[in-house]
Formats: C-alpha cells, sequence, structure tokens
C-alpha cells in the first residue's frame, strides 16, 4: 500500500505505468510461464484486494502457528 503522504498523482502514473507494462506481450508471456495470469487494476481496487486478503488470511496464520523467523 502506498505511503499516506505519497500524492494520488504519483500513485496514478505508478499505476498507469505498471498496467502498461502488463499489456506487453514479453510480459503477459513471463507471467503466463509462471502460471500467472495479469491483472491491471486501479490503485483502489489493489488497496481493497490487499486489504480483504489481510482480513482472510490473518485468522488462517494465526490458527496455524506460523511464525517469522
Amino acid at each position: 500500500m502506498p505511503s499516506p503522504r505519497t500524492p494520488q498523482s504519483v500513485v496514478d502514473l505508478i499505476n498507469r505505468r505498471v498496467d502498461e507494462l502488463l499489456a506487453t506481450p514479453e510480459m503477459k508471456a513471463v507471467l503466463q510461464g509462471q502460471g500467472a495470469e495479469p491483472m491491471p487494476m486501479s490503485s483502489q481496487q489493489i488497496s481493497k484486494m490487499v486489504n480483504e486478503d489481510y482480513v482472510k488470511w490473518k485468522g488462517i496464520v494465526e490458527a496455524s502457528g506460523a511464525t517469522i523467523e
């Protein structure tokens, strides 16, 4: 997640550039070769997904007893 102090214009610029990269045939081929599918998203969509994943996996990781060493 970007810092709350990162200007939205900077976040938007980085997001546009990443989306452009994900749209290139070369990057699509690299990702697909690793079993991944490019998913361009807005910064708001990314933040929402990260927050939802955090909530989803937090309990699972805690229940597993996993720790960082």
